[in-house]
């Protein structure tokens, strides 16, 4: 099932989507629900605290700090450490088309998601591609998306599966409150 993810109810279904899933970002006080969980973290101490969190599913701009990049390399918010603990929690790292398409700096931008795409990669990191649309006019297609995450320098099947990572997340949701030694057959 292919869920796209947006953050206004205005925004609607994109082509090629089953569903479009309504998300909205949670602060640390919030309580888990049946929904997706997704931080939103600017700051490295915020960033932290939500790769720790075993309740987050989708740790979401880390792109976008205020840091400069240093000269041989850019400081694109993710590292080693944020990696291990995300794998260990099993979070994944969210790149949002919508914050290119409004950004003022798109090179910078997608720069550091193509560099984090190469951490998640070497860690094997769960990644999760989604327009998180904020208008109707944000909405982009399956197929955009997935021409996106091409251009991030994903595999096709990273790709295929980033976009399919917020239906298996809902999926892994919908077990958890199953009785035990019981499963969700469809």
């Amino acid at each position: 099932m292919k869920i796209d993810l947006i953050l206004n109810e205005n925004a609607g279904k994109g082509k090629g989507f089953d569903e479009a899933f309504i998300v909205k970002y949670r602060n640390e006080n919030a309580k888990p629900t049946n929904e997706i969980w997704i931080a939103y973290c600017k700051d490295e101490k915020e960033i932290r605290k939500a790769a720790e969190n075993k309740h987050v599913d989708v740790i979401l701009g880390l792109e976008e700090a205020e840091r400069r990049d240093s000269l041989h390399g850019k400081n694109s918010g993710l590292n080693e450490v944020i990696c291990n603990l995300a794998k260990k929690n099993n979070i994944a790292l969210g790149f949002s088309f919508g914050k290119i398409l409004h950004s003022n700096n798109k090179a910078m931008l997608l720069g550091r998601m193509m560099q984090n795409v190469e951490f998640c990669r070497k860690y094997k990191v769960r990644m999760l591609l989604a327009s998180f649309a904020e208008s109707k006019w944000d909405v982009r297609s399956y197929n955009e998306l997935f021409s996106f995450g091409s251009a991030l320098g994903m595999t096709p099947k990273e790709v295929k599966d980033s976009l399919e990572m917020a239906a298996l997340i809902l999926k892994e949701k919908k077990e958890e409150k199953l009785p035990a030694g019981t499963r969700l057959v469809k």
